[in-house]
Order: structure tokens, then C-alpha cells, then sequence
């Protein structure tokens, strides 16, 4: 019979931060934890996204624009490893 051991009913810990860049949110860090890291997007605009409304930031693709993220409080800190989860479209392809 299998057994579950109790490290595997730990809960995961809490997201570090999460930027949705949408319209509701904008570059706001919605987290559930005690610090804020908002962030800038430079050189991009917010776009219609997939569902046809201010969903996604469209960036240029070409080293200058980029998103910003404030870590005044060093409260970004991973401990061993993080994970940066993204969707991209790519509009056009350089060559």
C-alpha cells in the first residue's frame, strides 16, 4: 500500500509575487503576502490580449523595452530556486 509521507502534506509556500499586466491591475503585484513589489513596464503598452480586452503588455522585442521590478525591501529573495511563468505571442519573427 502506498503511504504519503508528511513532507508531501506540506502546504507550497506563497508566491514571491505575481504581476497579472491587465488592465484591472496594470503592473500592481498582487501577492498574498505582507510586502508589495510593484512594477514599471518600460517601452511597451498595454493591448488587446486573447479574449479581445486590455489583457497583455505588448513588448518591442528588441532589448529596450523590459519590466521593471522594485525590490527597495529585498523582500524577492528565493531561497534555492524560482520560476518565472510567462505567455508569450510572438507577433512577428526576426530573422
Amino acid at each position: 500500500m502506498l503511504s504519503v509521507s508528511d513532507a508531501a502534506l506540506k502546504p507550497w509556500p506563497q508566491p514571491l509575487g505575481i504581476w497579472p499586466l491587465d488592465e484591472h491591475f496594470g503592473t500592481r503585484d498582487m501577492a498574498l503576502d505582507e510586502n508589495s513589489n510593484d512594477a514599471t513596464a518600460f517601452y511597451s503598452y498595454l493591448d488587446s490580449g486573447p479574449s479581445n480586452n486590455k489583457s497583455s503588455y505588448v513588448f518591442r522585442g528588441d532589448g529596450v523595452s523590459f519590466l521593471e521590478i522594485d525590490n527597495a525591501d529585498k523582500s524577492l529573495n528565493p531561497q534555492n530556486s524560482f520560476t518565472y511563468s510567462v505567455w508569450v505571442y510572438p507577433t512577428s519573427l526576426l530573422r
